[in-house]
């Protein structure tokens, strides 16, 4: 159900100093829900956010906190059940096979019978 707006989201990231701007670059990353575009006829529109996605950015800001690479901070907030679009874990879990391929490789290499 889809019942957040963005100032409600904003106002509970306050104290983690989001902005729109931030929380824009966010969701285009795949970090955030999108929103949908209810129509309100003559009134014009509104933006409405999945139920939950307050506190997926607060879990966000706080993981932020030690997790530098948003790659990371995406991992561990599907890790915590948050929804992340597949192919944003698919690329994380890549690289990390990779990362681990190449230390592995050198560590192989380096070990004298």
């Amino acid at each position: 159900m889809y019942k957040e707006t963005e100032a409600e989201i904003l106002e509970a990231a306050k104290l983690h100093k989001v902005n729109r701007k931030l929380l824009e670059n966010w969701r285009s990353k795949g970090l955030v829900p999108r929103p949908k575009q209810i129509h309100l006829g003559r009134q014009g529109s509104k933006s409405l956010y999945p139920a939950g996605t307050v506190q997926q950015v607060i879990a966000l800001c706080e993981i932020h906190k030690e997790k530098h690479h948003l790659s990371s901070v995406a991992w561990w907030l599907w890790w915590q059940g948050y929804e992340i679009p597949s192919h944003v874990i698919r690329t994380y879990i890549s690289k990390a096979l990779e990362r681990f391929s190449i230390v592995f490789s050198l560590k192989a290499t380096t070990i004298e019978p």
